[in-house]
């Protein structure tokens, strides 16, 4: 018999978060490296992981965190949102593909300091994306983008050799 009290909504949570991740279209893992260039946090290596659902048969939406490797690991933590398109085909059928993305980025992490720091906007195309949701698998290579630091109105570049995503549902 379960009790009824202040347990009972986190229970109920407990069991219906499986299924709504489940019932979610085409849930996604994704993974890579990130570098920016003549702007953003700074120089360095850059780690990259996101999540990410299919919203329709060319759109998804991704929440991603990129995070400072070298020199100074967490040194700078950035926070986002992004909404790609597929841009020769639908995402699940077409695995030869093209992604472009439209984020917006906040960091939340600067020199090592917890707290608010810039905030940007990127576009990027990542021209050779190679596989489908539907084979559980894609790869998204030699992406390059477009950043704007919102108050330090200045652009900068963005790359990503490879980002390699999962859909293990």
């Amino acid at each position: 018999m379960i009790k009824t009290g202040k347990r009972a909504p986190f229970f109920l949570l407990c069991l219906l978060a499986p299924a709504a991740a489940m019932a979610a279209p085409e849930p996604g893992v994704s993974l890579g490296t990130w570098s920016f260039a003549g702007g953003g946090p700074g120089p360095g290596t850059y780690a990259y992981g996101g999540l990410s659902l299919g919203l329709s048969g060319r759109l998804e939406l991704e929440a991603l965190g990129v995070a400072e490797m070298t020199p100074s690991p967490g040194g700078d933590v950035i926070a986002g949102a992004s909404l790609g398109l597929s841009v020769l085909g639908p995402r699940d059928s077409t695995y030869f593909n093209m992604l472009a993305e439209l984020a917006f980025l906040q960091s939340v992490v600067t020199d090592g300091g917890p707290g608010l720091g810039p905030s940007y906007l990127m576009l990027r195309l990542s021209p050779l994306a190679i596989g489908t949701p539907y084979y559980g698998h894609r790869d998204r290579m030699f992406s390059i983008g477009v950043l704007y630091d919102i108050g330090a109105d200045h652009f900068s570049a963005v790359w990503n050799v490879l980002i390699v995503s999962w859909y293990p549902f």
